[in-house]
């Protein structure tokens, strides 16, 4: 809570960027141990869904290697703040978005607003690294002196990804792609290295946008095993569990497992997480039940006999995949949700 209280934090939580005007940015510069590394994230928002669980590792690696993490949070409304996380300042999201003067895909989100307050940090502290998590931050690494390493965190490919996921849907693809491959490969050239994190992802950045320094960090939990639930005569059910966020391909997902499933003797389907909020008003079988979000993962699992990931859409890595292994939970997913995973069994394929 002392960060909260810090007079130029609570100054850009009230005023955004407009903070720098009046704050003494020297004070910032003195809470840092001067033999620290420092790494400078730059996110549009952090909540404990995959992905911050995922900048939540790197953030943990990094600071296990002697580095201070500062993040600045491009938002509309102040949010969570990770415990891996060193220093946090929100800067305010215009609504609707306030994109810089002559500014094109991916740098739409970013306003001139952000690239001051990204470039007087910069000015004031001196930065080994400056991290972008996404593409669609990269327009703010122009504030970046050339003489910082610049990273991005791409966690996914996103050229043509809204046809990609028409595709999956079996629908039409909806007007205005967010990125095309010249938009991609143009936000990704104003790192010095991306990670991608699957070697899938990695071979498409190489291949097809030409960026030549790319590498592959998985998302990997540290191992956590539960005691595995028995399954007792009698009749009792096993329970089927599916953990899932609000992304639209979870609720596809479970809603095409549902369907297929024409018979549910013997086992109840737990669904858990915010995908719960897209089926409230979907006729579900009895022995569906929807729980709604959950405290933790590990709450979930051990409510659960066997997990399940139907996920039919090619994206990055299925972070609830790996999860429930990290737990030690027997899962039967598709080929697709077990993206970045090497296996050497051809019933791993199907």
């Amino acid at each position: 809570m002392k960060l909260l209280k810090h007079p130029v934090v609570m100054m850009a939580m009230r005023l955004g960027v407009r903070a720098q005007r009046v704050a003494s940015w020297r004070n910032i510069r003195r809470v840092f141990d001067p033999r620290s590394r420092r790494v400078l994230l730059l996110v549009q928002e952090y909540t404990q869904n995959g992905t911050g669980r995922y900048l939540d590792s790197i953030c943990d690696m990094l600071q296990r290697h002697g580095c201070k993490i500062v993040v600045v949070q491009y938002v509309h409304q102040r949010g969570q703040i990770s415990k891996f996380w060193d220093k946090n300042f929100f800067v305010e999201r215009p609504i609707p978005d306030a994109p810089a003067p002559g500014a094109e895909q991916p740098d739409k989100l970013i306003s001139s607003a952000l690239l001051q307050f990204v470039r007087k940090l910069t000015d004031h502290i001196d930065f080994d690294m400056v991290v972008a998590s996404y593409v669609f931050m990269s327009g703010a690494l122009i504030a970046v002196p050339p003489s910082v390493p610049r990273l991005i965190i791409a966690h996914d490919v996103f050229t043509d990804r809204r046809q990609r996921l028409a595709m999956s849907r079996g629908i039409s693809a909806p007007a205005g792609l967010p990125l095309t491959a010249s938009q991609e490969a143009r936000g990704l050239s104003r790192a010095d290295l991306v990670i991608a994190i699957t070697d899938h992802d990695r071979r498409f950045f190489v291949d097809r946008l030409k960026q030549p320094k790319v590498i592959t960090l998985p998302f990997v939990p540290p191992p956590a095993p539960l005691k595995l639930r028995t399954v007792h005569g009698g009749g009792a059910p096993i329970n089927v569990g599916f953990l899932g966020s609000a992304h639209q391909p979870n609720a596809d997902a479970i809603l095409a497992f549902v369907n297929e499933c024409k018979d549910f003797s013997g086992f109840s389907l737990l669904i858990g997480g915010k995908v719960c909020d897209h089926l409230h008003d979907v006729e579900l079988p009895e022995k569906v039940q929807l729980l709604g979000r959950q405290l933790s993962a590990k709450a979930f699992y051990k409510r659960c006999h066997l997990i399940i990931n139907p996920d039919m859409f090619d994206s990055g890595q299925k972070v609830k995949t790996v999860e429930a292994l990290a737990y030690g939970m027997p899962l039967i997913c598709t080929s697709t949700a077990a993206a970045g995973l090497p296996t050497g069994s051809h019933y791993h394929q199907a």
